[in-house]
């Protein structure tokens, strides 16, 4: 367990249905890029990264599903893949999801969404392991419907980069579970 807070800073860009892009300033720079094809994970300050074929890989696509359905998901697709409960807390709509995979229950114990009361507009996100341990994540700056170039969701990473994985590694990691 962490023995104390990390402030993760940086940018969500998502455009639906699959198009993901994080940009994490500190406290380590990476980008991780999802066009719906593929993932790519780049760590600027030590020239690596790993690319996943999502169709090929059943770990990087469900980290995509996973992303879809309970970021932008709608309520009965969340149901499809979690146990739903709603409440209110403060000023915000609280979206209780535990997952209905065995799978993802070994990682993830539950996920607190928190909604603006008013706008419906996501203010952050809570994850809680089965150990315990806890990654809040709050929302800042949030704009709705921007338009998005969906170039930003390419990244073409410089030539001195060294891809850490390969197709082997890819296929030794899916072992038939899906989310």
């Amino acid at each position: 367990m962490l023995k104390e807070k990390v402030c993760v800073n940086g940018s969500v860009l998502m455009k639906k249905p699959n198009m993901f892009r994080w940009d994490m300033v500190k406290p380590d720079k990476s980008i991780m890029v999802i066009d719906g094809e593929m993932m790519t994970i780049y760590h600027p300050d030590i020239k690596e990264a790993q690319i996943f074929n999502l169709s090929g890989n059943l770990i990087a696509s469900n980290t995509v599903k996973f992303f879809t359905t309970t970021l932008w998901g709608s309520l009965s697709e969340m149901e499809k893949k979690f146990s739903v409960t709603m409440f209110r807390r403060n000023s915000e709509i609280v979206f209780k999801l535990v997952p209905l995979s065995k799978i993802v229950g070994r990682y993830v114990s539950s996920l607190l969404i928190y909604y603006d009361e008013k706008t419906g507009v996501p203010q952050g996100f809570e994850t809680i392991t089965p150990k315990g341990e806890k990654t809040i994540t709050r929302l800042s700056n949030i704009k709705i419907n921007p338009e998005i170039e969906k170039d930003l969701f390419k990244l073409k990473l410089p030539e001195d980069v060294c891809i850490t994985n390969n197709q082997e590694q890819q296929q030794d990691e899916n072992n038939g579970y899906d989310y």
